[in-house]
């Protein structure tokens, strides 16, 4: 028989989990009726009551690596971070922040929090690219994990991302539509896979479409940590730059204003992630991406589910939402 778990409930009722679980824990936020439907409902189907009992407060950690947060530019996990807060305080649970470095000794400053927290700890977001070392050495650890913006094949977790190389399959033939067929990109592709999969998404598009691929053209270096920009575009440009993130396109603008040149008039920009960013530069920036928010509650439901189910492994890929704002020139109206 298939194992209840809250998302089973949730959906039986047409409800969110955090409903399922205010409901089941004893905590206001739900009416009456509801919690009783919700409460006969989990009977009826099965669902082991005595879980019920753990769901007082749940305690998680944040962990990520501190030049992914704590960097001016950075919004991307930063917003995801708030969002997250939010939805813990929802069901009267708390979030610890832990940073990890490149010193090697993540996996023991995570391994630290974990043993010196006054209270338990339920389940770890792991936000961004780790290393395999950390991965393996962390998943000794029998607490439940959820990782949010990334993915390995090689390691059975539960992962909450995006396919980066189809959305960038998808912004570079977005430029390729508006008649740009010199394109370059924008991004260190040794850094992440995240980047290395936008990579090789652009690649795709052009190879698909005849275009010839000019690794001048190629920045292989994440431009939004540098505050030097001279020298970085090369001297002869594209009409077009896929960015691998709204930090490094603000960075290209600033290039390009140096050079005296103007975004989307002398040379298109696009980029991913979405952040707010996006809509407050000038002209508003083209750029794919998923809700922070929409992030940070498909985290938290799967943590739900896995806290509530240790055996479950969860793989979702969220869809994006491809923000065409005011930096692409079309080239075919000219």
């Amino acid at each position: 028989m298939k194992k209840v778990t809250l998302d089973t409930i949730a959906q039986e009722v047409g409800v969110s989990k955090v409903a399922v679980h205010k409901a089941l824990s004893g905590k206001r936020g739900v009416s009456e009726s509801l919690r009783k439907t919700i409460i006969d409902t989990a009977n009826h189907l099965g669902y082991d009551m005595s879980f019920k009992k753990r769901l007082d407060k749940l305690n998680f950690i944040y962990a990520i690596h501190k030049n992914f947060f704590l960097t001016s530019s950075e919004q991307f996990y930063t917003s995801i971070y708030y969002y997250l807060t939010v939805e813990c305080e929802k069901i009267n649970s708390s979030l610890k922040i832990v940073f990890l470095d490149d010193t090697g000794t993540s996996d023991d400053i995570l391994r630290q929090t974990i043993e010196t927290s006054r209270e338990k700890i339920d389940g770890i977001f792991i936000a961004g690219e780790v290393s395999r070392t950390f991965i393996e050495s962390i998943e000794k650890i029998e607490i439940p994990k959820i990782f949010i913006d990334y993915y390995s094949p090689l390691h059975m977790n539960s992962y909450i991302h995006v396919d980066n190389y189809s959305l960038s399959y998808q912004l570079t033939q977005y430029l390729i539509d508006n008649g740009h067929q010199q394109i370059g990109f924008v991004g260190d592709i040794r850094q992440t896979s995240a980047i290395a999969d936008r990579y090789f998404g652009f690649l795709k598009a052009l190879n698909e479409n005849g275009l010839i691929y000019n690794n001048t053209w190629h920045i292989n270096e994440n431009i939004e940590h540098l505050n030097d920009l001279n020298g970085i575009l090369p001297k002869s440009l594209p009409t077009a730059f896929v960015c691998h993130c709204d930090a490094a396109a603000y960075k290209m603008y600033v290039a390009l204003n140096m050079r005296d040149l103007h975004v989307a008039s002398d040379v298109s920009v696009v980029s991913f992630d979405n952040t707010t960013l996006s809509e407050n530069v000038i002209p508003t920036l083209t750029s794919a991406g998923c809700s922070k928010d929409l992030i940070a509650r498909k985290s938290f439901s799967a943590m739900l589910d896995v806290v509530a189910d240790a055996q479950k492994v969860l793989n979702i890929v969220l869809k994006p939402t491809f923000a065409i704002r005011n930096s692409v020139r079309n080239l075919n109206a000219t």
